[in-house]
């Protein structure tokens, strides 16, 4: 039998193979038609650098409108025609032999540049496989959203646009509008075209691979348009900015603090497998790629926009029309993304313009937003009018006026009227940046000084920056979604972390905060502050450490669990034989993937004894169920319940004789096939059913039955 882990790490590298045919060629075909920041005249790494970026500006939006309007089809033979003008275009290119990959460029840069991009790739999917050992299988704990995320990427690929709920059936289809799912929909395309060798989860993987080199190629080429560098200074600048996506807060001391305590204390360790949870996060990038690339892509479309207004602010409009049009199709796609990020970045270019039309000084860059604007309106209008239609039936708004929390001083302001709360997390503010932030607030604070001493060189993008900055802490520290996830003051802060992380660039010459290593010149500190280099370089090094220990328990904790180091309760297991019962889930959803029709509907336990979102049908699934805690999206939560209930009713029968009660629910939720699993109390009628019925799969752990109509279709 072929090992899970070396099938996964195939599976994954062909699909970081098949990427860039949405995540690059229809960027270079664009880039070259357009000129794009004057693309033509780049050199080689520069075009592909911009073919990333043009990429995720445009593919999100315009695969979502041509799978709406048009079908799935049509996007995968888009995507075919796109590759065959690349493949013109580069014979075009190569007949000229003119084109330089880079001039005046020390090649220990670029050994430095692919050296990351080798390292990044095997580091994720290091992190991110199963690992296999002998007939025990662990999942990373970063599956938890990974189930979500592969269930509506399956959905897409088998449904098209917009989706079929893959979580709820109740005879007629439901369709999924009330979700950013862009980032899915580049998924599926590679989902599709990987054929037998590439799954929904393997794309996913793969997408948060790119979303990463999506980040670094961003960074390079802010960098180069904002300081104007070339040669070596734009790639010294630049792998500095790119090292410093390792660097995260001070996490690790109270998130490590609090799980020792619990576990001495109570027996379980808190917060389970993933350090940011002691807190209203900030999310270090590598969580940020790993949990959420989708939200990641967003800032990177915006940012891309953003890059745009400026590179063509003193040109005429007519010239820059088609950078106008890319730059609303970047809006358009953040916004089907992720819609925290993109109102983020909107209520920003909202004040600058603002501060532009007060100031009546650059006129040029009004146009320019005002004209990118309507057209991301009129792009993202029909996905915008689904997010309005497609809801619950919630009312009242997403977001209310609250201060950020400090979770560790919760229970001590628990008790106090709203007001008094909200003025005590106001006071404790910067505490809680301080930990959060850890090396960047230091960044940010010196920053502002150099600025305002002009120490810092002029650039058009200063002011911007700065501005940005303070939307993002006014509105990530006094609004929050009222959601218990605050998704706006978690993932807005990604513009943030962004602007502080090109400070750090900035500050690097004058206090440098890490050793030197082979192939870089370590820069002069300057010799009036070597405490504040001293005080960077301790930051910096607890920042590499909480990305370290973060990784370590998103990897290691399901192993741990069946150590019983984590202790019990925990959100994955109820014993220690997590690894056996997750390998015999995969082979029981491998079969039905391999063996069944792909037009049947499924059913696991609804309501799993530790995890409302039931990981194995979530990650290898890839069918229909009739209802699940995966992907409920757009289902009033009455309804939803009211399903659970009912058909998790198949799961309690411990006193069962026959299939007469469970054909006939299974009948009336429209169900072919139950997936029956050790920690179900009719596992321990399954010696009298199977008598009367045989199991179409069955091992140690887990079980497969046709029932209802299906059954008497064998």
């Amino acid at each position: 039998m072929l090992n899970f882990t070396f099938q996964d790490t195939i599976g994954i590298c062909l699909a970081c193979l098949i990427f860039p045919a949405v995540l690059v060629f229809p960027g270079y075909v664009l880039g070259w038609l357009t000129n794009l920041f004057d693309f033509r005249a780049r050199q080689v790494i520069g075009r592909y650098t911009i073919a990333i970026l043009a990429s995720v500006a445009v593919t999100p939006i315009l695969f979502f409108l041509l799978a709406l309007f048009v079908s799935f089809r049509a996007v995968e033979l888009f995507v075919l025609s796109l590759f065959i003008l690349y493949g013109l275009i580069a014979v075009v290119e190569l007949r000229r032999s003119s084109m330089e990959w880079a001039t005046g460029v020390a090649i220990h840069y670029q050994r430095a540049a692919f050296f990351i991009i080798v390292i990044w790739v095997s580091l994720s999917i290091v992190l991110l496989v199963d690992l296999q050992w002998g007939n025990r299988l662990y999942n990373n704990y970063v599956s938890l959203d990974f189930a979500t995320r592969a269930t509506v990427i399956n959905a897409i690929s088998r449904t098209g646009v917009p989706p079929v709920n893959p979580s709820y059936f109740s005879g007629e289809p439901t369709f999924i509008t009330s979700l950013y799912y862009f980032w899915y929909i580049l998924c599926s395309v590679i989902d599709r075209l990987g054929g037998d060798f590439v799954d929904a989860r393997m794309s996913l993987i793969a997408g948060d691979i790119w979303c990463g080199l999506a980040l670094m190629a961003s960074i390079a080429f802010y960098i180069k348009l904002r300081n104007h560098a070339t040669g070596e200074s734009v790639w010294k600048m630049t792998l500095v900015g790119i090292s410093l996506l390792a660097v995260s807060g001070l996490d690790f001391i109270p998130a490590l603090g609090n799980m020792l305590e619990n576990r001495f204390s109570y027996g379980f360790m808190w917060p389970p497998g993933d350090i940011e949870h002691w807190n209203e996060q900030i999310t270090a990038w590598i969580g940020s790629i790993f949990w959420v690339p989708h939200h990641v892509v967003a800032l990177i479309a915006c940012i891309t926009g953003f890059m745009i207004l400026q590179y063509y602010r003193r040109r005429s409009v007519n010239s820059s029309i088609p950078a106008i049009v890319i730059a609303g199709l970047a809006f358009a796609s953040a916004a089907g993304l992720s819609i925290w990020v993109t109102i983020t970045f909107a209520l920003f270019l909202g004040v600058w313009l603002a501060i532009l039309l007060i100031q009546q000084t650059d006129r040029e860059m009004i146009r320019l937003i005002i004209l990118a604007g309507i057209v991301a309106l009129l792009a993202a209008s029909p996905f915008l009018i689904g997010i309005i239609q497609g809801g619950t039936g919630a009312s009242g708004l997403p977001i209310t006026v609250a201060v950020r929390r400090y979770l560790p001083v919760a229970p001590f302001v628990a008790g106090l009227p709203s007001i008094l709360m909200n003025l005590f997390y106001m006071m404790v503010l910067p505490i809680n940046y301080w930990m959060e932030l850890g090396f960047f607030f230091v960044i940010g604070v010196i920053w502002l000084q150099q600025y305002r001493r002009k120490d810092i060189p002029e650039s058009s993008f200063l002011i911007p920056e700065v501005v940005l900055l303070c939307v993002v802490f006014l509105v990530c520290s006094f609004v929050r979604s009222v959601i218990a996830a605050n998704d706006l003051g978690w993932r807005g802060w990604l513009f943030g972390q962004f602007i502080l992380l090109i400070w750090a660039v900035d500050l690097y010459e004058k206090f440098p905060f890490f050793l030197k290593f082979r192939g870089f010149q370590q820069p002069k500190a300057d010799a009036q502050k070597p405490k504040i280099s001293n005080l960077l370089a301790f930051l910096w090094l607890m920042g590499i450490l909480t990305s370290v220990v973060d990784l370590t328990l998103l990897r290691l904790w399901p192993i741990l669990i069946d150590l019983n180091v984590t202790g019990f309760p925990n959100a994955l297991s109820s014993d220690t034989q997590l690894g056996l019962r997750t390998f015999d889930a995969r082979l029981a959803y491998e079969f039905v993937d391999n063996r069944l029709p792909i037009n049947i509907v499924i059913q696991q336990n609804p309501i799993s004894k530790v995890y409302r979102i039931d990981r194995p049908s979530g990650l290898y699934g890839n069918r229909q169920f009739a209802v699940s805690f995966n992907a409920p999206y757009n289902v009033p939560i009455p309804i939803l319940k009211t399903k659970v209930d009912q058909i998790s009713g198949i799961f309690q029968l411990e006193h069962e004789n026959s299939w007469d009660q469970i054909d006939r629910l299974c009948r009336n939720h429209f169900i072919d096939v139950l997936v029956v699993s050790d920690q179900d109390p009719v596992w321990t009628r399954l010696p009298v059913l199977d008598q009367q019925r045989t199991a179409l799969y069955e091992n140690s752990y887990y079980a497969v039955f046709a029932c209802g109509n299906f059954a008497n279709a064998q």
